[in-house]
């Protein structure tokens, strides 16, 4: 009994012996096989140039070159020479007024029609959109008669 035992303690530690070295040589390829594709990529560079000088180059055509989109950016408005009503403007003259746009000058107007005429200044600030800082960029441009 003893004697089996012997052999297969031996034979297990030939196979474990097989399968490590299996194991390194393996590992051993999948290096070789990367360096191998590492150098396929590679692309030599040429030590001289050479140019024909027989061959005559192409004329350029004119192409039409597309221009990336222009970027809408809101072009900056000139204050009003004097100031304006805003019980009085219209919705074209409220919008000189920085920050009203076309949407805000109709809600003033719609407010004014619904509500009557400003009492005073900061009272455009009671409109759904104009809030702190619109009025204070136009806190100089608003009047009320």
């Amino acid at each position: 009994m003893r004697a089996y035992k012997k052999i297969m303690a031996l034979g297990l530690a030939l196979l474990m012996a097989l399968c490590w070295s299996g194991l390194a040589l393996a590992a051993d390829a999948k290096k070789m096989d990367r360096t191998e594709i590492k150098k396929e990529n590679t692309v030599k560079k040429p030590d001289k140039m050479t140019v024909d000088k027989s061959a005559k180059p192409e004329p350029k055509a004119k192409a039409a070159k597309k221009k990336p989109p222009a970027k809408k950016k809101a072009a900056k408005k000139k204050p009003p020479r004097r100031p304006i009503n805003i019980n009085t403007a219209s919705e074209k003259e409220l919008q000189q007024l920085a920050g009203v746009g076309p949407k805000y000058a109709k809600a003033i107007a719609d407010y004014r029609k619904k509500h009557g005429k400003f009492k005073k200044p900061e009272d455009i600030m009671k409109v759904k959109g104009i809030g702190k800082k619109t009025f204070g960029k136009n806190k100089a441009l608003i009047k009320i008669k």
